[in-house]
């Protein structure tokens, strides 16, 4: 679906067509579903995020503007209730769904999923502010750009924030002795 039909069916949807709004949904379910709970560590908590996402979206869909991707409007939706949700929950649980090439060495195996493990944590650790920016860039493949406009903030202050996130996340690891063990040095 291109960001034409996109916004085709934004418009059927006004109109009253509600299957076009089951389009939307089907498209863009998965990928915001995995942003939330890469943000929540929690299951039944991404699965209630994302769908009160889908009805902020609807509710709201009036004021979308087409010259924008539907897509980024609502990543900043989800981005938004995730961080609301986190401010009045305060849970850091360990991110899931990171992952590293698999080693055919048993041991480098165990030290890769252990390293992973550590890096879930130490994420969880650092400020949602700069945790959903590394998830966003790293996780979604997101650019500056798509990131600066689905959280309303200048393309300068992401990268200023998304170095700044790298930079505390490298020092958790390197506190905690997880860097050199790993052959991952530098910042």
């Amino acid at each position: 679906m291109t960001e034409v039909e996109d916004s085709r069916l934004v418009r059927e949807f006004l109109e009253g067509d509600r299957e076009a709004f089951a389009l939307i949904l089907r498209k863009y379910e998965k990928p915001l579903f995995n942003l939330v709970y890469g943000m929540v560590n929690h299951y039944e908590d991404a699965r209630d995020l994302t769908q009160q996402v889908f009805a902020k979206a609807a509710g709201k869909l009036g004021q979308f503007n087409p010259d924008y991707r539907l897509f980024s409007w609502l990543y900043r939706i989800a981005v938004n209730e995730t961080l609301n949700f986190l401010n009045r929950v305060r849970r850091f649980e360990p991110v899931t769904g990171l992952r590293f090439a698999d080693r055919s060495n048993p041991e480098t195996q165990l030290m890769t999923r252990e390293f992973e493990t550590q890096l879930r944590r130490a994420l969880m650790r650092i400020d949602p502010r700069y945790r959903v920016l590394i998830l966003l860039k790293h996780l979604e493949g997101c650019s500056y750009r798509e990131i600066s406009r689905m959280l309303s903030i200048p393309e300068k202050t992401v990268k200023s924030r998304l170095f700044t996130g790298r930079r505390l996340l490298y020092e958790d690891l390197n506190r905690r002795g997880l860097l050199k063990s790993h052959g991952r040095t530098t910042g």
